[in-house]
């Protein structure tokens, strides 16, 4: 079963995109803009997203799970606590 696309808003569509083409800002900052905007498209599974964007299943599904939970400030540097914080937001907690 595939995820259900992310809905992204025009604003949150327009940020994506700035990031993913910006040669100014992280490499991860634009790999995480390219993943939501991949998981933003119809029929897009994590396999195939993470072929597109040349990354890991794992990968995709915490940045477009974060980005679900919260948005674009779920794309920001999770910090040394990341790991807990990240388990916390895929459980639901």
């Amino acid at each position: 079963m595939q995820p259900a696309p992310l809905l992204l808003s025009e604003q949150d569509r327009l940020t994506s995109r700035s990031w993913s083409r910006s040669r100014s800002i992280r490499a991860g900052y634009v790999e995480r803009a390219r993943i939501v905007l991949e998981c933003a498209q119809p029929g897009a599974g994590t396999i195939s997203v993470a072929a597109a964007v040349g990354s890991t299943r794992p990968t995709v599904i915490k940045w477009r799970e974060l980005f679900r939970a919260h948005g674009p400030a779920g794309l920001a540097e999770l910090g040394p606590a990341g790991r807990s914080a990240l388990d916390r937001v895929l459980k639901g907690l």
